[in-house]
Order: structure tokens, then sequence, then C-alpha cells
């Protein structure tokens, strides 16, 4: 036996707007939610503001204290800020393996100029221009996680066309 509903509102509520409104209304509304979400979306990937000054505070004398280790070969120098994680992707064996790269390739680390700093997730990549006894353009970058107001090292990588 089929069940009988009743409706609450008199048939035909939305229909007597009109169906040309009603479209144009519908329509309105799909753009607003769309154009709410395209906000929220852009809202979230903007990046936290960062203290520069504050950053470099730190991560300028720990960029510089490791690449020379990395001339001088001494792991324990180079090694010293690094986060758990960095420890274990980064052992003794590794660490000879990229200074004997880095010299037959592009020298002795000279000097470097800071670039940018900005947020990368929860950490904070910090890019540099560095000079090399046999390359003037190596890009440094040195990713820390943020602890409290200094950091530890979480990532390096660099790049240059002289790099095998």
């Amino acid at each position: 036996m089929p069940i009988k509903t009743k409706s609450l509102l008199p048939h035909g509520i939305f229909f007597s707007l009109g169906s040309g409104l009603l479209k144009k209304i519908i329509v309105a509304l799909v753009v607003l939610i769309i154009a709410v979400a395209l906000v929220g979306v852009y809202l979230g990937t903007m990046s936290k503001p960062i203290d520069v000054s504050s950053v470099r505070s730190y991560s300028d004398p720990m960029t510089e204290q490791l690449l020379v280790s990395i001339n001088t070969g001494n792991y324990t120098q180079f090694s010293v800020n690094f986060d758990p994680s960095m420890l274990n992707a980064l052992p003794i064996d590794k660490f000879n393996q990229l200074r004997d790269t880095l010299q037959s390739d592009i020298g002795n680390f000279t000097s470097m100029t800071f670039v940018s700093a900005g947020w990368s997730g929860d950490y904070i990549a910090v890019n540099y221009n560095a000079i090399y006894t046999n390359d003037s353009n190596v890009a440094v970058k040195v990713v820390f996680s943020p602890v409290g107001d200094s950091a530890k090292i979480s990532g390096l990588w660099f790049n240059s066309a002289k790099l095998s």
C-alpha cells in the first residue's frame, strides 16, 4: 500500500518565482559557493609571515658552519645542528661522499649570500647563493625545523651546473 505524504508547503512555491528567475538564483548561489571555496583554498595556501631577520640570526651562522665543515672534513661540526632525521639520512660515510663530490666538481666553499627564506609546510627553507673556488653560482638550500627561537637542520641541497 503506497504511503501518502502531505507537503507543508503549497505546491509550486519555488516555481512561483518564475523559471527564469529561479535559474538565475541557482546559478548565482553556485557561483557564490565556488567563489567562497576558491577564496578558502587561496587563503589556506598563503604562507605564514616569516621574520627574515630572526631566521637569518640562526640560519646564516649554521649554514656557514655547515659549508666550512665540508671544506675541512669535520663531520662533528657539519652535523652538530642536525635534527634526528637528518642525522640518520646523512651519516659520516655519506658526508664523505658529499665532500668528495663537491670538492672535485666545484671546489671549496668561499662565501655565501642570502637569497630568500620562506615556509615550506612546517619547515623554513632558506636559499643562498654560494661561491666555490671552481663555481661562483651554486644554489644552496637549507631547510630548518623551528624549535623556539632557533632551529635544527632538516634538509640540505646543492644545485650547480657543474655538479655531476
